[in-house]
């Protein structure tokens, strides 16, 4: 698409969004006023998202979506949900999971991840295990992007290192178990379905500031497709409708090509330069990615 106006535009988009990130990383950082610098992380904050946006072009689904289409972590993952681990397929899973991670920054801090295995994320019919194929895809890749990283499971049992879907879906003692190990951020991968004691995530999300708790929170509904309908599965609405401060925000993922999306959205929470220097490592792998299609 080179000489097409999808490629002129795909070129605009990337020039915009490396004169941001020239902007964002060529700024000062430190400032011996408090209020300055929660400013300051506050327009980090936006400049980051409007990169990831901007960096972050669809993923294009084809007319029909399978369990192939969706990443090769998955895929693997879903083979083996199916029919059982083999020697093959974890060799095979290994090589995966490296590649996604090469591609990545490397985050010197911890992150906590909370993996809905509830009985609604296997699924049904062509569906079966992609839910927790995919939220087992992004966290084992996430896991080894941080120096340190906790995974908090919700419902599921675990036969070989591999979680399959059983019994009920309470978010919020997921995260509450999380944050109980101070981390950096928590990254919660969830079908959507709140199942138990409904209500409860956006509660305690909306709490969390009163108590002194800023610690980002990134709710991610996995779905099978780009276009899946989410109205009944965003845990965190209630934050949205009421207009509710909170350091809770809320994303959705169906392929592993958003990775890179939800590893910038979730670090853009994070104060520090450890944060910093890995969007700014991320941001810059992104963009020679995108310049060599």
């Amino acid at each position: 698409v080179v000489g097409s106006a999808e490629g002129l535009a795909a070129r605009t988009s990337l020039e915009r969004a490396a004169r941001v990130l020239v902007a964002l990383y060529g700024e000062a950082t430190a400032s011996a006023d408090l209020a300055a610098r929660s400013a300051a992380r506050q327009r980090l904050h936006s400049a980051h998202l409007e990169c990831a946006a901007r960096l972050s072009p669809e993923v294009v689904a084809p007319q029909r979506v399978t369990a192939a289409d969706r990443g090769a972590i998955a895929q693997t993952l879903h083979h083996v949900l199916r029919g059982g681990m083999t020697s093959a397929l974890w060799r095979e899973l290994s090589g995966h999971v490296s590649a996604a991670v090469a591609q990545l920054s490397r985050f010197a801090g911890h992150l906590a991840l909370v993996v809905d295995a509830s009985a609604s994320t296997e699924g049904y019919g062509e569906r079966r295990f992609c839910c927790i194929a995919q939220s087992m895809a992004a966290a084992l890749v996430l896991s080894r992007v941080a120096r340190q990283a906790t995974i908090t499971r919700v419902g599921g049992s675990e036969r070989g290192g591999v979680l399959f879907p059983l019994g009920g879906t309470d978010l919020a003692e997921g995260v509450l178990g999380a944050l109980e190990q101070r981390p950096d951020a928590v990254v919660v991968l969830t079908d959507g379905y709140e199942n138990r004691a409904a209500g409860d995530l956006a509660a305690l999300c909306a709490t969390l500031p009163a108590v002194g708790v800023q610690t980002p929170v990134v709710v991610v509904t996995v779905t099978f497709t780009p276009h899946d309908d989410i109205g009944l599965r965003r845990p965190l609405a209630a934050l949205a409708r009421a207009e509710l401060a909170s350091p809770a925000q809320e994303m959705r993922l169906w392929h592993q090509d958003e990775l890179w999306a939800l590893l910038a959205r979730t670090l853009s929470g994070v104060a520090g330069v450890g944060a910093r220097d890995a969007l700014a490592m991320l941001f810059e792998r992104r963009l020679q990615s995108l310049r060599a299609c």
